[in-house]
């Protein structure tokens, strides 16, 4: 008997932090969702590879930081050579992490340009339409800067 009241004191106060702590976690889940669907990276597609790089010039000059701006085509060859050109991002390790990285070596293409879409900031839905848009020759410009962006959107 004497033992038990310990045992209580203990484990009373602990599922009690169990309980509240997945409450809060939940909430907190909710709150992080609304403000992920408030925050998804601008996007515009390009058919001209020179409007492309008016385009991240201009981004530039507005302040917008080269870690903010992505370029992203069906072809990886194309993707990097408007990237170098234009002083932009390729989406890769960093932004999708090690093991969709290292996963994207082994899907088809079409699948590593939709995680690459999905990882940066929209729905499995969304990335399929992108990948379409790509599909069809069109170039993708990501910008992850919502702020300095509001007017050039």
């Amino acid at each position: 008997m004497k033992y038990l009241l310990p045992f209580f004191l203990f484990l009373c106060p602990m599922l009690w932090m169990l309980f509240h702590r997945k409450r809060i976690g939940y909430e907190y889940n909710i709150d992080m969702m609304k403000e992920e669907l408030d925050m998804k990276p601008v996007v515009r597609e390009y058919t001209n590879d020179e409007q492309l790089m008016k385009d991240v010039e201009e981004l530039q000059q507005m302040g917008v930081a080269k870690e903010d701006v992505y370029v992203l085509a069906h072809d990886d060859d194309r993707t990097e050579r408007l990237a170098d050109n234009t002083n932009a991002n390729t989406i890769g390790a960093k932004e999708t992490g090690f093991k969709h990285a290292v996963g994207n070596i082994f899907n088809k293409k079409g699948d590593e340009l939709r995680n690459k879409i999905h990882e940066i900031g929209f729905s499995e839905d969304e990335a399929a339409q992108f990948e379409k848009r790509l599909d069809e020759g069109k170039v993708l410009l990501f910008v992850t800067d919502n702020e300095k962006v509001k007017s050039w959107a």
